[in-house]
């Protein structure tokens, strides 16, 4: 599962995090401002950006 069907499937960041790194793992990592939130938001900025460039591709534009 990718980080954006997770999100679009309803998963909160920290349970996006677990798929890829481990309930444990983000059990002892997870912070607020930490660098696993950090990468969550970028993976999905980049994907959400890249699924508008396809939509954009199809659509002629």
């Amino acid at each position: 599962m990718t980080v954006l069907e997770a999100d679009q499937q309803g998963l909160t960041w920290r349970q996006i995090a677990e798929r890829l790194w481990g309930a444990e793992r983000v059990g002892e990592e997870w912070w607020e401002d930490g660098w696993m939130r950090a990468r969550i938001r970028r993976r999905l900025s980049k994907a959400r950006a890249m699924l508008k460039g396809y939509r954009d591709i199809a659509a002629g534009r």
